[in-house]
């Protein structure tokens, strides 16, 4: 179990992998990593394990941003050790022109959950990035994109009849949301959010939706104290299976 937990780690601080925020925090053309981990480890009656590790990545110039956020969770539930959790999140985004108020931009998105029966998922989205605040403490952007989302399922058995004849789906989306950081106390503590929501062109009910809020208390220009709140939900499913998770999360973070 230990030697699986630190395979994580190196696999995933070497090769990079919730991420997905789509702004820049600093305007400059300085490479930025941010790396924060967070565990948790119960013995007794209900033995559990879970490992989040995540990596942004971000990198900006006149003419081109760069942003990557990746994130790799291991977990383990009961006394078997039963694998729960292995999985990945990938997400890479370019903006053109990111220090202008509007940004076309290009995103690619991969996944994999064992919980949700997600194989593997591949989306990539064209879009637009509109920053309606853009001050140093305060920021507030409006996207709005054109999605290709690729599902392969581990079932067919799907929770929608019109979709339940393959577990390969090929399906075109619209997303919109918003995104931003408010600085709430003025360089120690900052609240990081985003919000989106995806709509399949032919079916209304095959819609999904992301909250995710993040406080970072700042101990000083390198070490952050984080808490995250993140709740995903997608009503097309695997039938059985709940249309939404929800995660707290506490950790450590690291800018370098």
């Amino acid at each position: 179990m230990l030697k699986k937990i630190i395979l994580g780690i190196f696999l995933y601080q070497s090769c990079l992998l919730n991420a997905q925020v789509i702004h820049i925090n600093e305007l400059d053309s300085l490479w930025r990593f941010k790396i924060s981990a967070t565990g948790l480890h119960i013995k007794g009656n209900s033995p559990k394990t879970l490992l989040t590790n995540k990596l942004k990545i971000t990198k900006v110039n006149k003419n081109i941003g760069l942003i990557c956020d990746y994130t790799y969770q291991f977990g383990t539930a009961s006394a078997k050790k039963i694998v729960v959790y292995n999985d990945f999140r990938f997400e890479n985004t370019i903006l053109l022109k990111p220090k202008n108020r509007f940004n076309p931009f290009v995103r690619t998105f991969t996944e994999k959950n064992i919980i949700r029966n997600i194989v593997f998922r591949h989306e990539v989205a064209l879009g637009a990035l509109q920053k309606v605040i853009s001050r140093k403490e305060h920021r507030l952007n409006f996207l709005l994109a054109c999605v290709n989302q690729q599902t392969n399922y581990k079932t067919a058995s799907l929770n929608i009849a019109q979709y339940s004849s393959s577990k390969n789906l090929n399906t075109w989306k619209v997303m919109a949301g918003i995104s931003g950081f408010n600085s709430l106390v003025k360089n120690k503590l900052r609240a990081e959010y985003r919000f989106y929501w995806m709509q399949a062109f032919e079916n209304k009910q095959n819609f999904a939706y992301l909250i995710d809020i993040t406080l970072e208390f700042i101990l000083n220009n390198q070490i952050s104290l984080l808490a995250n709140y993140s709740k995903t939900y997608e009503y097309l499913e695997p039938k059985g299976i709940l249309p939404y998770e929800v995660q707290l999360t506490y950790g450590l973070s690291i800018k370098f």
